[in-house]
């Protein structure tokens, strides 16, 4: 493996770029994010590099605001993730629908954490009716109650870090040409951190169902 550093707020990848040429690596994988992930993107295409060197990336990377910033260079490309846009579940589903209806756009992986963490909260408070200051109980709810994930099934190991599946996604267009991440299979079911067996906190207890509204 060949690492190459850019140094911060770099925006001509031309050196980095004949590097590439120069080593003969099978695959890349950028690990930028923001502004020099488009410009990277939008230099590694006209470069010609795209039709012949694999590119991959952490799913950060090909965010929705890097995608809409560069397509159509980010087009076909890989990257792995905890969630996708297209997953099957009623939650995923609803939140894609009223994030576009209420900001025109696709969301992203990062909104979708932010609305999975709000439907946990949400759903903690009410089961513990409002008594936040009780922390033992709030942070017992925390820990056991069900909410609509848009990941489907949720739950903490007993390192209080989440099971998480993975997915591959490759970015494609949508109806209206816009690039999104859709799945392309199954990467891992709900790993589990190697070590987790070894903390000597508690294991997460049975979920509990959540309070209906």
């Amino acid at each position: 493996m060949t690492e190459i550093v850019s140094r911060p707020g770099t925006m001509d990848f031309s050196p980095d770029l004949q590097k590439l040429g120069q080593i003969k690596v099978d695959a890349a994988y950028l690990l930028q994010t923001g502004g020099m992930a488009v410009d990277f993107l939008l230099q590694y295409q006209a470069a010609g590099y795209k039709d012949s060197l694999p590119l991959f990336a952490p799913a950060g990377t090909f965010d929705q605001t890097v995608l809409a910033a560069s397509a159509p260079a980010g087009l076909d490309l890989f990257s792995v993730a905890p969630w996708s846009d297209d997953l099957d579940s009623p939650a995923n589903k609803r939140m894609v629908a009223d994030f576009e209806a209420d900001y025109g756009r696709p969301i992203s992986l990062r909104a979708a954490a932010g609305y999975d963490a709000a439907m946990l909260l949400d759903a903690a408070i009410r089961d513990v009716k409002g008594k936040v200051n009780d922390t033992d109980a709030f942070r017992l709810s925390m820990k056991r109650v069900e909410f609509p994930s848009t990941r489907g099934n949720f739950r903490f190991d007993n390192d209080q870090f989440p099971l998480l599946s993975y997915w591959v996604r490759q970015v494609a267009a949508d109806s209206r040409g816009r690039l999104i991440n859709e799945q392309r299979g199954l990467l891992q079911n709900n790993p589990r951190d190697p070590l987790a067996s070894e903390c000597p906190m508690s294991p997460a207890p049975a979920p509990a169902p959540a309070v209906k509204k």
